[in-house]
């Protein structure tokens, strides 16, 4: 049986929170708590969230990705945890391409 989109993005997040933890990023633990907990409907406003910043992610727009993820933790709690891990991965070049391969997964999926 195919995974719906919603799984896919499911598992996707998961394994994002996953080499977070492992890379040692500040808020890691929180967005590993939130992926484990995460609903395919979760994962899909989440992506659907990350795609209306599409012109930031094409761009790799730190500081636009960084306010809206901001502001959109104000109104939905589901962003809170990546507003925790963006500046220690925006800290380290080491993880920006893979971080922006995450950003156009979701912007392409969603």
């Amino acid at each position: 049986m195919e995974a719906t989109v919603g799984e896919f993005l499911v598992q996707k997040i998961r394994n994002m929170a996953q080499w977070m933890e492992q890379e040692r990023v500040g808020g890691a633990a929180g967005l590993v708590e939130m992926s484990s907990n995460i609903t395919p409907l979760s994962a899909t406003l989440l992506a659907t969230g990350v795609k209306t910043q599409s012109d930031a992610v094409c761009e790799r727009d730190w500081a636009h990705l960084g306010t809206q993820f901001a502001s959109e933790a104000t109104k939905h709690a589901l962003f809170a945890p990546f507003v925790a891990v963006f500046e220690g991965v925006r800290a380290r070049a080491d993880l920006h391409e893979r971080f922006w391969r995450y950003m156009d997964l979701m912007c392409e999926v969603a």
